[in-house]
């Protein structure tokens, strides 16, 4: 009895022995990880759309800049798409930069045509600033200004960048293009600079419509002096919008569209501006002109520009008109333009 039941416990375990081995066979188990490792690699494969910045930046001419920054995800550099939108052809220019860290334009050569102003900055440890400028004289082009690379021997001793080691920051003085740095000393860490600061002027200059920048450590003034020449010893009767302003050298863009500026046959002028309206006469000979005005009504106007305005015309000391281009002359450096109606 004994054996007899020995036999079949005998024959069941085989049976569970053969059941198991053919249910490993049919039924494979996958492990853990190769699943997670499944779905990493299917997530990688995915493309990563770039993220894309655009900027434009309005022109006296009523023409826009626009920009286009595209930055892959982590990148250092910045890839660049630049062209000017007007009605006739143009072509964009593609450039690869440092990261960008500021975008402006400014005319910075007086010549009544903004340049656009490219800034960028290197992530490494001394952040070495660059620009990048296009002038929109040749339009509906832009032009790369030729700017000099900084070697070795400019910023050893007695060098024009002497004690430079990154850090730059830029910005626009008297209408020309500023950059300063810290001066290092020979035995100064790159995070502690022990010198003064020094500035860089950017002085740009052309020749057969090839235009190239030159470095100064001093502004050069002659440069930003507006000269102009009267067309006659009296206003014609037409209208303006008022554009931009020149004060010390800086041009600044005027409320689009908000000051328009009238002269009659009689010598008298009438204005609209963002409040009240302006009227007034015009006393011209054929190298000065003066404005005197009135305010035609007495509203009050938060932020309203009329005052400096108003201020700005009481100062015209001549005028020229040039590709229905009107320039109201305030002082050596200081300017309103209006664009004809």
């Amino acid at each position: 009895m004994k054996k007899t039941i020995y036999i079949v416990l005998l024959l069941i375990d085989v049976g569970l022995m053969v059941y198991t081995g053919y249910y490993i066979v049919t039924h494979p188990t996958v492990p853990a990880s190769a699943v997670v490792a499944t779905v990493d690699t299917e997530a990688t494969s995915t493309p990563q759309e770039l993220p894309k910045n655009i900027k434009t930046f309005p022109l006296t001419s009523g023409e826009k800049i626009t920009v286009e920054e595209t930055n892959p995800l982590g990148a250092s550099l910045s890839t660049l798409t630049v062209a000017i939108e007007s009605n006739g052809s143009t072509s964009p220019i593609s450039l690869e930069t440092d990261k960008v860290t500021n975008i402006f334009t400014a005319d910075l050569n007086q010549d009544s045509f903004e340049e656009l102003v490219i800034i960028s900055t290197a992530q490494g440890s001394g952040s070495y600033g660059d620009a990048a400028i296009f002038t929109t004289k040749e339009k509906p082009n832009l032009t790369l200004v030729h700017i000099p690379i900084i070697t070795e021997n400019d910023i050893k001793k007695g060098g024009l960048f002497e004690g430079y080691l990154g850090h730059d920051s830029f910005s626009v003085a008297s209408g020309t293009l500023v950059r300063e740095y810290p001066i290092y000393n020979a035995t100064d860490t790159n995070s502690s600079p022990t010198g003064a600061t020094k500035k860089i002027y950017y002085t740009i200059t052309e020749k057969d419509k090839v235009y190239s920048v030159t470095f100064s450590d001093s502004l050069a003034t002659s440069t930003n002096t507006i000269q102009v020449t009267p067309k006659s010893a009296s206003l014609p009767a037409t209208t303006w919008v008022w554009t931009s302003s020149t004060q010390g050298g800086v041009t600044s863009k005027a409320p689009e569209g908000k000051f328009v500026l009238t002269f009659g046959g009689d010598m008298k002028f009438f204005s609209t501006t963002d409040c009240n309206n302006v009227f007034g006469t015009a006393t011209s000979t054929k190298d000065t002109l003066q404005l005197k005005s009135t305010l035609a009504t007495s509203l009050v106007c938060e932020g309203s520009k009329e005052s400096v305005y108003a201020s700005l015309l009481s100062k015209t000391k001549t005028y020229s008109i040039t590709n229905n281009e009107l320039t109201l002359v305030l002082g050596d450096k200081d300017a309103l333009t209006f664009k004809k109606r």
